[in-house]
C-alpha cells in the first residue's frame, strides 16, 4: 500500500481500514516527521552521489576507482535508507495495537495479492 504522506504513515494505515485514536495519529504523524527529515537528508546525498558518477562517467577517461568509491558510497546509502526505513516501520507498529497490526497485515496482504495478478496478468498480456 503506497500513499503520498508514505508507509506507515496516519493516512497510509487509515486506508487500509484502522481507524486510530487521535494519540495514535499523533504519535505517528510525529514519527514521519522525524524520519522524513532522515530521509530527505539521505536522498539528497544519494542525488549528489548520482550526479558525481555521472559526470565521472562521462569523462573522456572515467576515474575507474574514483567510480568505484563513489559506487561504494551509494551502497553505504542506499542500505542506511533501508535500515532508517526499517526502523520507521518498527517504531510505527508499535503504536499500534495487537488487533491493528493483524488488521494491518490482512489488509496488505490483500493488496499484495491483487498487485501480483495485476503484475501477472499485464506480463502474461506481452506474450
Amino acid at each position: 500500500m503506497v500513499h503520498r504522506e508514505g508507509p506507515y504513515s496516519a493516512a497510509w494505515i487509515a486506508t487500509a481500514g484502522l481507524p486510530l485514536t487521535t494519540e495514535q495519529t499523533r504519535r505517528i504523524r510525529i514519527l514521519a516527521e522525524k524520519y522524513a527529515q532522515q530521509f530527505e537528508a539521505i536522498q539528497a546525498r544519494l542525488l549528489e552521489m548520482g550526479k558525481e558518477l555521472k559526470t565521472e562517467w562521462l569523462k573522456m577517461r572515467p576515474d575507474r576507482r574514483r567510480i568505484e568509491t563513489l559506487q561504494g558510497e551509494v551502497s553505504r546509502l542506499q542500505k542506511q535508507f533501508l535500515e532508517k526505513m526499517s526502523e520507521h516501520h518498527a517504531m510505527a507498529l508499535e503504536v499500534l495495537t495487537v488487533e491493528q497490526r493483524v488488521r494491518l497485515e490482512a489488509a496488505e496482504q490483500r493488496y499484495n495479492a491483487r498487485h501480483d495478478r495485476i503484475q501477472f496478468r499485464q506480463t502474461r498480456e506481452r506474450r
